[in-house]
């Protein structure tokens, strides 16, 4: 089915024009070989095929069609194509809420928490950060496949979409399912890193987002360090400058628009930080990639 107006869609500046939507229907060849870096926690749905998934360093895991898979951020995973593939993937950019009275922080004590090393013990019909498709959510994926084939690339129609794909999660799954499938986000250090990645950008200070999470900036530093390997202030230069390349290259939105939206008081500011940290202004940036 056609879209209609489609000159309006693709004028709109959230229009995702970006390499990594958060949502991407995907599809691989047999053989293809491909190396992960995981920006976001996804959610990966099998529509079609066998792949084999290397995750967590230590566990491979073969995907058949009719599964759900959790990959959480930070880690580095591959996949080899087994046979022809069709995957949906959800990008999780915001803190995991099944509805407005659900979030995932509730499914603690429903099931025990799931080392890596534990993995390999568990039984291969139900294992840690796998569900099954559920007829509902078949049909919710159909939809889904269907508006992208046709070209429907909204950003606000995505996150529409990833909150109807919670909704469905926590209405037609047990709470014991979710926190398997969810188990390593609902420990410690993936705990602490999620929680920094999901905020970081609601705080513009290193003791502002060691105070909301009740450290001091010592404790922060010496736990943020032994999880992400550097220190947290050079972490946050280098999140904030890849978010505003992706803003000003994907997207069309204004320089000032973006400039705001990522905390700088000046156009001065903006154009400061592009120029030390992109090596280009913001200008230069844009032409680049048109």
């Amino acid at each position: 089915m056609d879209i209609l107006y489609k000159a309006e869609h693709l004028a709109c500046p959230y229009y995702e024009q970006g390499e990594r939507p958060v949502i991407e229907v995907a599809k691989m060849v047999i053989g293809e070989k491909k190396k992960l870096s995981v920006a976001n926690n996804e959610i990966v749905c099998m529509i079609e095929g066998r792949m084999r998934f290397y995750f967590l360093e230590i566990r491979t895991y073969e995907a058949v069609k009719g599964e759900i898979l959790f990959l959480p951020v930070g880690g580095n995973y591959s996949y080899e194509a087994l046979t022809e593939c069709m995957v949906v993937i959800f990008r999780v950019h915001k803190p995991i809420q099944f509805c407005e009275n659900y979030s995932i922080e509730k499914l603690y004590g429903n099931n025990k928490f799931i080392s890596p090393e534990d993995f390999d013990t568990l039984p291969q019909t139900v294992p840690a950060g796998i569900l099954e498709i559920n007829s509902r959510v078949w049909y919710f994926l159909d939809g889904v496949i269907d508006c992208i084939t046709d070209g429907l690339k909204c950003r606000c129609w995505f996150d529409l979409k990833v909150k109807e794909l919670f909704a469905l999660f926590r209405v037609y799954y047990t709470k014991e399912a979710l926190s398997c499938f969810f188990n390593t986000i609902l420990s410690g250090d993936t705990a602490f890193s999620e929680y920094v990645r999901l905020n970081w950008r609601l705080y513009h200070s290193i003791d502002k987002l060691a105070e909301s999470m009740n450290l001091t900036r010592k404790q922060f530093t010496k736990r943020f360090v032994k999880i992400f390997g550097e220190l947290p202030n050079r972490w946050m230069i280098e999140r904030k400058a890849q978010a505003v390349h992706k803003e000003i290259t994907s997207t069309k939105k204004s320089f000032k628009q973006i400039a705001m939206e990522n905390g700088f008081n000046s156009d001065t500011v903006f154009i400061r930080f592009c120029k030390k940290e992109l090596g280009k202004t913001p200008t230069e940036l844009r032409e680049d990639a048109e």
